[in-house]
């Protein structure tokens, strides 16, 4: 294990923005203490010892200066009643260079030599030392992990063990001069001090002793040499090979991985706790192995990247070029080729880091903003990269433990340098717009402004193809752009589309509509970014309003706010808008704007209720398989600028979508840019109707023809319904809301216009409570939902043996056939979709999918056991709790529970269910029954005889 803690001197890199964080426990009286001790030192040795901070530090020249490290040991005896107390806590504080590792073995030959014949009493034989916890620095020494001083600490080291080449280093004739600096109590201070003064003036038991890792690369000589100015001393054989930094975190321990993998270690691999540490912290951490997700920040190269799916992506993840003082110019032909560029900090092997963008990082920005983020990610771009240590998940043990490559999910990502052969944005380009993430001579990170887009437009087919402008649809000389930013301009345009009404009462009119808002990663981090401009072209009139919502409303009022007298005039305009049926409004994934905006600002309920919305990209996919363009259908309707390419033979410059919406006055670009993408739709809906002679009557009804079922649903009206997070939690996980902006989670409802709206989505505090989901429908929670024994008796005599459905809910129907409260209209079944069972109040359906061939990969080894007549059955333990959760004591007939009825239904691969009866269930606590971080459970068939007569179920075992 790499021993890196108690950085003395504070690093610029040591967290994201460049500060140590500070302890909450950090004690006054420690600090005092240190006070003391440098003023008594002072008094006997002058001012040579001094407390500085950074800027004092800063200001000596680093020719002046050796770095060393003060690292914490405890004293561990071999038996229990040898322990000693929190109270009482002797420890043992070694000091060595900065660029030296410690060699545990070498380490405690050197304290059993100091130590032998000792009479102290913490100096028992056999007594070893162990790393302390860096959480539990201050009550061990006074002082927190990052700032631990060499002097001063309180309570006093029993014993200060000083490494010998430090000593002989400094005592030289040309480095006699040079003053040592360690940590100074707090993150912002630190001590200098002579290396006579750490000698002589601490305690009286000091000794020095090697025990410093030779076969390190970085030595004592060399970083004197640098430090001095001079050049390296010639490296030896063993420091000729490539440099290689430690990960900022602990991989869990191989052999640990390895039982869970083969389910011999009784621990499950998913734990809840998180660890945040930096690489600091972690080289100071308890040795027990990391089986819980640690949260890292990190930067580093992305060295490869592979698109897996659509949501998911895997890039190689190497260190920084910067970081790399020694060999520079060989490192990136060496990277390249290095499958495994880190060190490992707990074993100090080398290994590989694989970052893992999917779902953890959709979550985290939204699946927009997210899935630019994944696209936007290049071989040889340098990226500063939150995320968490992926080691609850079995593939991902799997491939530590044989590649020794440590998977990590990413939570964020920001480009701090583009690769080289990487180019500015151009008209045609989308991703993000770069700024240089280094400054001053210090290389200290700065946050970069990573850019997010919602959409990728790739390079035109046609490299020549004439890029679409606003005279192109638009006559410029009427002037058809109005920036709406006071109550006059907002009035005046409520006016032009009212009296467009009023002139035209048998009409229908498009409308198209766009949102911008300031892209994630160039704000601050976290902080949420509600619509700054909402563009509105009213095609009929040939206008296009600019909205300009950041001066006009406030975002993020909460619901019934009073509103301001240019909230008032937006309502009015708002209404009139949304609710007119004959204002046909478009966009290209226009719901994302509606949601947006309803978020950005609860109190315009005007946000919350659109009619007659027709969504593009849908209605482009449907035109094109009706003139049999099926096959190019999701090709060329995948984005704004794909569409404008395919139907106009023009392409959108998009260089303005990542600019900073928040800037006012908007510049020409981005009011030019802003109107395009407004005007654009209607244009493109008005074109595509035309291809298959559309129209759009009066209900208002989309079609070729009278009842034309093509078009049937392309008219929806929609419900926005806004839920906060700390006040409707229950309600957000019951109707699976979507996180919009910041803590708001949307849900949208919609309908065809000019039906009746469905039931207004609700979910009641108590879980076992009916309650109307998105779509109207009421749903039933299983647990609530009791079988009759006549009826199930009825119902198996007929299902058994048979191929019932291919999914589940088919074979519930079949299961709960004339059932009355399900029987009721717009009522289902709510039951966990992607669970393999589903409970009932006295009765439990499980679901079994086996292999479709032998040697399949599976998730689960569910096999045939006992000749047939039981099948092994495999449940995380979070939900079966060792036998004592509600499931396990209904199917176990535990805990005076009456045994529940456990109907099984089993499939090969993708093939139908087969209803095998019912069967009991058997769990043996007491005998190996885990396999990674799922339980085994034995189903005994308890209708064997039954089945044999049936040849489906005799092809689901014997394959």
């Amino acid at each position: 294990m790499a021993i890196t803690a108690h950085e003395s001197t504070v690093s610029e890199d040591a967290s994201v923005d460049g500060s140590m964080p500070m302890p909450h426990d950090m004690s006054s009286q420690a600090i005092n203490q240190l006070h003391q001790e440098i003023i008594s030192l002072q008094a006997q040795k002058g001012d040579s010892i001094r407390l500085l901070d950074k800027a004092q530090v800063s200001a000596i020249p680093d020719n002046g200066l050796h770095h060393i490290n003060s690292i914490v040991w405890e004293l561990e005896r071999p038996t229990e009643d040898g322990s000693f107390s929190s109270s009482d806590r002797p420890f043992v504080l070694t000091i060595l260079s900065q660029n030296d590792r410690v060699d545990r073995a070498k380490l405690q030959e050197v304290f059993d030599q100091a130590s032998n014949g000792d009479s102290n009493r913490f100096f028992p034989a056999n007594t070893r030392l162990k790393l302390a916890p860096s959480d539990e620095l201050p009550s061990i020494c006074g002082f927190p992990s990052g700032s631990v001083p060499p002097l001063g600490l309180t309570p006093s080291p029993q014993l200060v063990l000083v490494e010998e080449a430090l000593v002989k280093y400094i005592s030289s004739m040309s480095n006699r001069n040079m003053m040592l600096i360690g940590g100074g109590g707090t993150p912002n201070q630190s001590t200098v001090l002579p290396l006579q003064t750490l000698l002589a003036g601490m305690v009286s038991n000091v000794r020095t002793g090697s025990f410093r890792r030779t076969s390190d690369v970085s030595t004592i000589t060399d970083s004197a040499s640098h430090l001095n100015g001079s050049s390296p001393a010639p490296q030896s054989s063993i420091s000729s090979r490539k440099w290689k930094p430690f990960f900022c975190v602990e991989p869990p321990d191989t052999e640990e991985a390895m039982a869970i993998l083969q389910g011999k270690d009784s621990r499950k691999a998913n734990h809840s706790e998180y660890y945040t540490g930096n690489a600091n912290d972690s080289s100071n951490s308890d040795e027990t192995s990391n089986l819980s997700p640690q949260a890292f920040t990190a930067i580093g190269m992305i060295s490869g990247v592979r698109r897996i799916a659509r949501q998911l992506v895997f890039a190689d993840f190497s260190p920084p070029p910067q970081y790399h003082t020694k060999h520079d110019d060989e490192f990136h032909d060496q990277n390249e080729e290095d499958d495994r560029p880190w060190r490992n900090p707990r074993t100090k092997e080398d290994m590989a880091v694989q970052l893992v963008l999917g779902k953890t990082i959709m979550n985290n920005l939204g699946e927009e903003d997210g899935e630019v983020a994944l696209r936007m990610l290049k071989k040889n771009q340098l990226i500063l990269v939150h995320g968490l240590t992926n080691v609850d998940n079995l593939n991902s043990l799997l491939n530590w433990t044989s590649k020794m490559s440590l998977d990590v999910r990413v939570t964020d990502y920001q480009v701090l340098q583009p690769a080289q052969d990487e180019v500015a944005p151009k008209k045609s380009d989308v991703g993000f717009q770069w700024e240089q993430g280094w400054t001053g001579n210090k290389r200290i990170p700065k946050r970069s402004k990573y850019v997010a887009a919602k959409e990728k437009v790739a390079e035109p087919s046609d490299p020549n193809m004439e890029l679409l402008q606003l005279k192109d649809l638009y006559d410029e000389n009427e002037k058809p752009v109005v920036i709406a930013d006071s109550t006059a301009s907002v009035e005046g345009m409520h006016r032009d589309i009212s009296k467009w009404l009023e002139d035209n009462p048998e009409l229908n009119g498009f409308v198209g509509i766009d949102c911008e808002w300031k892209p994630t990663f160039l704000a601050a981090q976290g902080e949420p970014q509600p619509v700054l401009l909402m563009q509105v072209c009213v095609h009929p009139i040939r206008k296009i309003y600019l909205l300009d919502l950041q001066t006009l409303l406030r975002p993020f009022m909460s619901k019934g706010s009073p509103k301001t007298d240019f909230e008032d005039a937006v309502s009015g305009v708002l209404e009139t808008l949304f609710q007119e049926k004959r204002l046909i409004k478009t966009g290209f994934k226009v719901l994302n704007d509606f949601r947006r905006l309803s978020a950005s600002y609860p109190h315009m309920t005007e946000f919350h209720e659109i009619h007659s919305v027709v969504e593009l990209s849908r209605t482009a996919m449907r035109v094109l398989q009706l003139t049999k363009r099926a096959n190019i259908a999701a090709k060329s309707t995948s984005s704004l600028a794909k569409m404008s390419e395919f139907f106009l033979k023009k392409s959108l410059d998009k260089t303005e979508q990542t600019s900073d919406w928040s800037s006012r006055p908007m510049t020409l670009s981005q009011i030019e840019y802003a109107a395009l993408d407004a005007i654009i739709t209607p244009y493109l809906l008005e074109h595509l109707l035309s291809l298959v002679e559309g129209t759009i009557d009066q209900f208002p009804t989309l079609g070729r023809w009278e009842n034309d079922t093509a078009f049937a649903d392309a008219i929806k009206s929609w419900k926005m319904i806004v839920l906060n997070h700390s006040d409707d939690s229950v309600a957000i996980r019951r109707l699976n809301a979507q996180r919009t902006v910041g803590s708001s989670f949307v849900l949208a409802q919609s309908w065809t216009t000019g039906d009746e709206p469905p039931k207004e989505p609700n979910a009641p505090d108590d879980d076992k409570a009916p309650f109307v989901d998105v779509h109207g429908m009421t749903r039933i929670p299983s647990p609530t939902v009791s079988i009759p024994h006549d009826f199930l008796e009825r119902v198996m005599a007929r299902l058994i043996g048979e191929r019932v459905s291919k999914s589940k809910d088919g074979c519930l129907s079949e299961l709960l056939a004339n059932q009355a409260i399900l029987d009721l209209p717009n009522h289902r079944l709510d039951f966990p979709q992607r669970a393999g069972y589903v409970e009932f109040a006295n009765a439990v359906a499980l679901f079994v999918t086996m292999p479709f061939r032998p040697g399949q990969l599976r998730k689960y080894p569910n096999d045939w056991i006992y000749d047939g007549t039981a099948l092994s059955w495999f449940i995380h333990d979070d939900e079966w709790k060792n036998g004592s959760s509600r499931l396990a004591t209904k199917m176990l007939g535990t805990n005076d529970q009456t045994e529940a009825s456990i109907i099984l239904f089993v499939r090969r691969g993708k093939e139908p269910f087969v209803c095998c009866g019912r069967c009991s269930a058997e769990f043996r606590a007491n005998e190996d029954v885990r396999f990674g971080n799922v339980l085994k459970v034995t189903l005994h068939l308890k209708e064997h005889d039954k089945l044999l007569s049936s040849g489906d179920f005799q092809n689901l075992q014997y394959m």
